[in-house]
């Protein structure tokens, strides 16, 4: 006989009555449990990072709550795309994933540098779901589609497969201006350099220049206010004394992600030339 239970998965009862009339029938009663396989999912965190950052990627592995019993034998591998590696720690965290072990694409430790990993024997119960935590790092930049194998078990069957995508911030970038201003100016308003970011707003990155906030000093020459605005002009007053000379400034900017750019300001000062007094002879 074949039986295809009509409500999925969970506990059923078969009733077989045989009968032999007009003598009295019999019956026996076969329980039979319906056990669906396991079902996967994966994120990761941040879904943005620059190359060589840091990604945790979250499994999560649930055992259906129609199951009465526990999924056993769970496995799934995930193999890597070209330019992604796993990061140090490699493994950050397996829970209520009861006997797992998780080895590297050849059976062995997984480590930081590997190309994908392994997971197997893991038992999930109907209570919690499954979570295994490994870090990874973006080689190069791109986008990474990362795709597992089906979910298997060994009495529930093969479930379906988890896919996610880490992208990489490009880092922001900074081109500074050559700046000319005469010895002795008094403060005056300057565009000193421009940034670009194609991530974030431009006046949201963090600068700093000579490693300083708004404000640094060299040869007679300041520079203060310095300003990212929204069109990506990065501004500042600039002031000399009149012994100042030519200077230079580091300018650094800096995404959300910590990615930077560097770009070096040139305050020009031309050698400031005394008043020349002449005169004519007079007869007196």
């Amino acid at each position: 006989a074949t039986f295809t239970p009509a409500g999925g998965e969970g506990a059923y009862t078969l009733r077989w009555t045989t009968s032999n009339a007009p003598c009295a029938a019999s019956t026996d009663d076969v329980e039979i449990t319906v056990v669906a396989p396991p079902v996967i999912s994966k994120v990761f965190s941040p879904a943005s990072v620059p190359v060589g950052g840091v990604a945790e990627i979250t499994f999560m592995i649930s055992n259906p709550a129609g199951n009465t019993v526990a999924l056993t034998g769970v496995a799934f591998d995930d193999n890597f795309p070209a330019g992604l590696v796993a990061a140090s720690p490699a493994l950050t965290q397996t829970t209520n994933c009861g006997g797992s072990v998780v080895t590297d694409n050849n059976n062995l430790s997984f480590g930081p540098g590997d190309v994908g990993f392994k997971f197997s024997n893991a038992t999930v119960v109907t209570a919690a779901p499954c979570v295994v935590k490994v870090n990874v790092t973006p080689t190069m930049q791109g986008s990474f589609l990362n795709v597992t194998t089906a979910v298997t078990s060994t009495n529930g069957g093969t479930g379906n497969a988890a896919m996610a995508t880490l992208s990489t911030n490009t880092p922001p970038t900074i081109s500074s201006n050559n700046v000319p201003v005469k010895a002795g100016s008094v403060a005056a308003s300057f565009t000193i350099a421009t940034a670009v970011d194609p991530d974030q707003a431009v006046n949201t990155l963090g600068i700093t220049i000579d490693g300083h906030p708004t404000m640094a000093s060299s040869n007679g020459v300041t520079v203060s206010s310095v300003a990212i605005q929204a069109n990506g002009s990065v501004t500042a007053n600039i002031t000399t004394t009149c012994a100042a000379t030519t200077a230079t400034f580091a300018l650094v900017v800096t995404d959300n992600q910590n990615a930077t750019g560097t770009g070096t300001l040139t305050v020009s000062v031309p050698a400031n030339m005394p008043p020349m007094l002449s005169y004519n002879a007079q007869a007196v």
